[in-house]
């Protein structure tokens, strides 16, 4: 499965937690380094010429897994931790690294290099760094088995704890997060032929560099060379984080080698179960089950939320805007009350937003919904498609920032018009047909608007007509749409779209949802704990 979290990070149940085994004066692992021969690479211009001239050799995939690793199941891969007392310039920086080991899904070698004073030094494979435990604590590892991913770790701004902050693993997924949220939707470097006809083309980062920062420094820059059949690329990542917010400011520049198809920039993953307009199954009593409730996208100075659903079918929804001014899947919903849930903390995953800092190419947004067996997957991808084909000769540059944090955007940033703060569906019995849609509208705004018969209700609908509509006032700053359609249709979904204006000018947000004639089933693999047929 393209959207497997396992392949994201398996890591979510130990690594969220304070980091525990820290030695008071921890030796530099510094001297265990050696200098990499082949590359030198210190800044962004450099990994662009290594990127080129990789682009212009054939594609080399990743060394097979050495024979000892080739079968761990899940439970075994979870005996290999990573030893915290060894974390590369603990006490010594603001900001310090760890790596994964190879194994299960992580079959990709990744190279980890540092860049210090002394300039580019390549952190060699040791299995010293890990403890092997239980069934594993025999096993002898080879060094030429490399490592699977890195990750950042540090102190969030006023916390005491250390924290994990940035991971890097699989493919070209990464995460990242807020001192107030714990993990959640994932970013990728890049997607290649993703909900298109045929396999998709997983482009993988094949190398990092980690710039050892300064005492001072409030930010840890990484870079990292991507690799695949069609392409290389060069990426800077600079992180800063935030107790509540924090930044990543990536810069990019792609090589190609062939022609990569459908290429999908600043793709974000998620997660969405049930909850807003979808219960959950008899058996779970948890309201909703979801990393994001929404898309929410900013073209031409015009806002649009389309809160997030699940089909029985893979869904793909194109939606063109002029003038990308933004896009992100947030999990607007932070109320405990809505997940109650102890472990997962739904309530605590991340808002994902992305700024383009130079223009993206022409194209047009796109929004992936499939069916998704269970939580453990990834069912959601929201990403900009570029519409031309690429020059082959032709690097082609993206620059862009991604904000971390809770809830909605902040509201220096967000908007001034009313926001889709819950959707509700009503699905009438077998003798009518028809599907009632209850949606909120809240925000100041609306405590301004006196008179309801002067609001404009802006209503399209696709596959459906509607047959009854109506405003309610739920609150001084809520309003409630009801809107009742009947789908043309059994055999596909109906859309509506829906926005509250007065005098021409808008009240809201445009809130668009995609609705199943009939609900998606539930029918859950072994793997899930909360069996349901």
């Amino acid at each position: 499965m393209p959207w497997l979290k396992a392949i994201l990070g398996i890591m979510t149940g130990c690594l969220l937690s304070p980091f525990t085994a820290f030695a008071g004066d921890v030796k530099s692992e510094v001297e265990e380094f050696r200098p990499a021969p082949t590359t030198r690479v210190e800044t962004f211009s450099d990994l662009e010429r290594y990127a080129r001239s990789k682009a212009g050799e054939a594609y080399v995939p990743s060394p097979p897994l050495p024979a000892v690793l080739q079968n761990l199941d899940y439970d075994q891969f979870r005996l290999i931790h990573y030893r915290h007392e060894r974390g590369v310039w603990l006490n010594k920086s603001p900001f310090w690294f760890e790596a994964f080991h190879r194994g299960f899904v992580h079959r990709d070698q990744v190279k980890i290099n540092t860049l210090t004073a002394d300039g580019e030094q390549e952190f060699l494979f040791d299995p010293r760094r890990f403890e092997y435990r239980g069934e594993l604590s025999t096993i002898r590892v080879p060094r030429e088995t490399g490592y699977a991913g890195v990750k950042l770790a540090g102190f969030f701004p006023g916390s005491k704890d250390p924290q994990e902050m940035v991971t890097f693993l699989g493919a070209s997924y990464f995460r990242a997060r807020a001192g107030n949220t714990v993990y959640g939707s994932s970013n990728r470097g890049l997607a290649i032929n993703v909900g298109a006809e045929g396999p998709e083309e997983f482009p993988v980062f094949r190398e990092f560099w980690i710039k050892q920062p300064d005492k001072a420094d409030a930010n840890v820059t990484v870079f990292a060379l991507l690799d695949s059949e069609s392409l290389t690329g060069a990426y800077q990542f600079t992180f800063q984080p935030g107790q509540k917010v924090s930044e990543m400011f990536v810069r990019s520049t792609l090589f190609f080698r062939k022609q990569p198809g459908k290429l999908a920039v600043a793709p974000i993953t998620s997660m969405w179960m049930w909850g807003d307009g979808l219960v959950g199954p008899p058996l779970d009593k948890r309201p909703s089950v979801h990393d994001a409730d929404g898309l929410l996208i900013k073209a031409n100075d015009e806002w649009t939320w389309r809160a997030l659903s699940r089909q029985s079918y893979p869904s793909i929804s194109r939606i063109d805007v002029n003038d990308l001014q933004g896009f992100g899947l947030l999990q607007r919903e932070q109320d405990y009350e809505r997940y109650r849930d102890d472990q997962a903390l739904y309530h605590k995953r991340p808002s994902i937003w992305i700024e383009p800092q130079t223009e993206f190419p022409a194209g047009y947004m796109e929004l992936m919904e499939l069916p998704g067996a269970h939580e453990g997957i990834d069912n959601i991808g929201a990403y900009w498609v570029v519409s031309d084909d690429v020059q082959l000769d032709q690097p082609l540059s993206f620059v862009y920032k991604i904000k971390y944090f809770s809830g909605d955007l902040p509201a220096a940033e967000g908007s001034a018009v009313a926001k889709a703060s819950r959707t509700n569906v009503v699905r009438h019995n077998d003798e009518q047909s028809e599907i009632e849609f209850r949606v909120d509208f809240e925000g100041p705004l609306l405590a301004d608007v006196k008179d309801l018969e002067n609001v404009e209700v802006e209503l399209t609908t696709i596959r459906a007509r509607v047959t009854d509509q109506r405003l309610e006032r739920k609150s001084d700053n809520k309003l409630m749409l009801v809107v009742t359609v009947e789908p043309e249709s059994n055999d596909g979904p109906c859309e509506v779209r829906a926005r509250l204006k007065q005098q021409g000018q808008p009240l809201t947000e445009r809130w668009a949802y995609l609705c199943a004639v009939e609900p998606p089933r539930y029918k859950y693999p072994s793997v899930y704990t909360r069996i349901e047929e």
